[in-house]
This record gives C-alpha cells, sequence and structure tokens, in this order.
C-alpha cells in the first residue's frame, strides 16, 4: 500500500539510506599494485547513495505538490567534504545529495 493513500498526502521526505564498501582505489605495495576497488563494489554504493534518494524524489514530489507543500531532507556525510580512507565510492555520492 502507498503511503499517500492510508495517511492522506505525504509531506515529509527524508533520504538517510546509505551503504559503504570500503575499498582502496588502487592498492599498491612494495612497488606493485596489489589490488583496486572493484566496478560492482563501486556501483552498489552509488546505486544506493545517489539513485536511492533520486528515485524517491521523484516518486513522492507531485504528492507533495499536490498536497500544496511539503519538504524533502537529504542527509550527507562530512566524508563528502574531507573524504575518508578508502571510501573513495562513498565520498563521490555524499556533495550531490546535499544539492
Amino acid at each position: 500500500m502507498r503511503p499517500w493513500f492510508r495517511w492522506g498526502a505525504v509531506n515529509v521526505l527524508v533520504n538517510n539510506a546509505g551503504i559503504v564498501r570500503d575499498a582502496q582505489l588502487i592498492k599498491w605495495k612494495d612497488g606493485a599494485q596489489t589490488g583496486m576497488m572493484t566496478d560492482e563494489g563501486f556501483d552498489q554504493v552509488i546505486g544506493v547513495n545517489l539513485r536511492g534518494p533520486f528515485l524517491c524524489t521523484r516518486a513522492v514530489v507531485p504528492h507533495i505538490i499536490k498536497a500544496g507543500g511539503g519538504a524533502v531532507l537529504n542527509a550527507s556525510s562530512v566524508v563528502g567534504l574531507y573524504g575518508n580512507f578508502g571510501q573513495t565510492n562513498y565520498v563521490r555520492p555524499r556533495p550531490a545529495s546535499s544539492g
């Protein structure tokens, strides 16, 4: 059941979900590459942390408009501003979700 059918309107959306898949972009040891972040790990984080809020917001905003107003709140992280070791994939969508 869609929430707006049960309660009549959607006034607020809070986009707060996020995942991490910590991995170094390139792991280097003793002059040689020993590992790297996978495409799958990168795509999972981008999918949840960037595409997820987009999809939820797109679904809810028409109902907020019909209700005469409301709010969309996008949670972010200081990691988006300052970075964090092993979180290249996590850092990229954070500023984007801040709008």
